[in-house]
C-alpha cells in the first residue's frame, strides 16, 4: 500500500512539474512573438510586412567611404550590391532570402549629404531592430528611425467593425488612445503602450485601417512611432 502511495505521489509531483514547465514553455514562446503579429492575428490580419527606415544628414562629401562604413555597421559590408546613380542621388540595393536593403545617398550641398537606410522584410519574426543596434555608434550621424508593419484582412468591413478592429488592436498593443482621425475609408489612431514596448525602446505608436473595395481587402498599417508612408 506504502509503494503504491508513494508511486500516486510521484506521478502527481511529475505532473505538477510537467505543467509548470508546458506553461512556462508556452509564455516564453508568446513573449517571443513581436507584439504586432499577436495584435494582426487578433483581428485576422495577414501579415504583409515590416520595415525600417533610417535616416541622417552627414557633414561630409566623401560618398564611397562612408557608405562603406555603413554597410560595414550593417553586417553587409562583404555582399555584392547594385548601385544606380544619377545626377541627385545614389542608390545601393541589396536583395537576401526574405529581406531587402536600400541605402540612399544624396550631397545636398559640397559639404553635407543625406543618407536613407530603408530594410523590408517578409518574415514575420525577422527582427529589424538588430540593425538600428547596429547602425546606432556611427560617428557622425544623428539617426532618425521609424518603422512600419503592414497587413490586410481578406474582406471589407463595416464602419462598426472598423471601430472594433481598431480598438481591438490598440488593446493588444497594451495602447491607450491619444487621438484619432477616420477620412472616407481611412481610419488612424495614435496611442501610447505604458506596459510594454511594440518595438524594444518604442512606446509610442500610430495604428491605421483602409478599406480597399477594389480588392475587397482591408488594409492594416502599424508605424513605430507614426506612420509615414500615405495610406
Amino acid at each position: 500500500m506504502k509503494k503504491i502511495l508513494i508511486y500516486i505521489s510521484l506521478f502527481i509531483i511529475l505532473c505538477t512539474a510537467g505543467g509548470f514547465a508546458l506553461d512556462s514553455a508556452r509564455a516564453k514562446y508568446v513573449d517571443e512573438i513581436p507584439p504586432y503579429c499577436l495584435s494582426f492575428a487578433s483581428i485576422g490580419a495577414i501579415f504583409q510586412e515590416s520595415r525600417l527606415d533610417a535616416w541622417a544628414k552627414i557633414n561630409t562629401d566623401v560618398e564611397e567611404a562612408e557608405i562603406k562604413k555603413v554597410k560595414a555597421s550593417l553586417g553587409l559590408g562583404e555582399a555584392t550590391w547594385t548601385r544606380q546613380a544619377d545626377k541627385k542621388s545614389s542608390h545601393y540595393a541589396l536583395f537576401q532570402g526574405s529581406n531587402s536593403y536600400l541605402i540612399t545617398w544624396e550631397q545636398n550641398t559640397p559639404e553635407q549629404a543625406f543618407l536613407r537606410i530603408t530594410i523590408k522584410s517578409s518574415d514575420p519574426n525577422a527582427s529589424l531592430a538588430q540593425y538600428e543596434n547596429r547602425i546606432t555608434g556611427l560617428a557622425g550621424y544623428n539617426w532618425n528611425i521609424n518603422y512600419t508593419i503592414s497587413g490586410e484582412i481578406n474582406t471589407i468591413v463595416d464602419d462598426q467593425s472598423m471601430q472594433v478592429l481598431m480598438d481591438t488592436l490598440l488593446e493588444n498593443l497594451k495602447g491607450r488612445q491619444t487621438n484619432n482621425y477616420r477620412y472616407g475609408d481611412s481610419w488612424s489612431a495614435t496611442a501610447t503602450s505604458f506596459i510594454k514596448p511594440v518595438i524594444p525602446n518604442y512606446y509610442h505608436f500610430e495604428s491605421a485601417l483602409r478599406r480597399e473595395k477594389e480588392s475587397g481587402k482591408t488594409r492594416v498599417w502599424i508605424g513605430i512611432p507614426e506612420i509615414q508612408n500615405s495610406y
